[in-house]
């Protein structure tokens, strides 16, 4: 029974240091990124990170380690999927701006909607793999000689015509 709450003491505190922890990270976050703001607006120019620290009323030190890694953050992808979750939001208004005449707003939107269409369309590998350690992608395809290019072709189409034809025997 003591090692039962020993153990749910040892979890209440970790998990008070690590919402302590976040509190932290999200504090540090909204006083580097007001910082920046506030710098680039005033500047027109990004500062630098002692200039940042000494504006956000924290050490150099931290201000550098956030800028490293708050993109890896599990935080940091919260937000975003935060707001991830307006984009449709955002996309109907810009639809009813464009619309109702708004240049911007459509190019905006046509541009948005563009740029969420093309990695649907990439997304399939484009290769050939030959015995499963070598690929060959488009680009290497297109530097090689075009002499090595028509050979491979040539030796391709070979391949799925013997296939074929012996299909069409079974």
């Amino acid at each position: 029974m003591a090692k039962k709450k020993s153990l749910q003491k040892l979890t209440l505190s970790t998990k008070k240091e690590k919402d302590l922890k976040n509190q932290t990270w999200e504090m540090n976050h909204a006083r580097i990124t007001y910082a920046i703001d506030c710098l680039v607006t005033r500047d027109g120019i990004m500062p630098p990170i002692a200039v940042i620290a000494q504006e956000a009323g924290l050490s150099r030190q931290t201000v550098y380690e956030h800028l490293q890694s708050f993109n890896k953050s599990e935080l940091y992808k919260n937000q975003i999927e935060a707001y991830r979750m307006l984009e449709s939001q955002i996309l109907a208004k810009l639809a009813g701006m464009a619309l109702s005449g708004d240049v911007k707003a459509a190019k905006v939107f046509l541009t948005s909607i563009e740029e969420k269409r093309a990695p649907i369309e990439t997304k399939s590998p484009n290769y050939i793999q030959i015995n499963n350690n070598l690929k060959v992608d488009q680009l290497t395809f297109m530097n090689l000689p075009e002499v090595i290019q028509q050979k491979i072709s040539a030796l391709v189409q070979e391949g799925i015509s013997y296939k074929t034809e012996n299909q069409k025997l079974i």
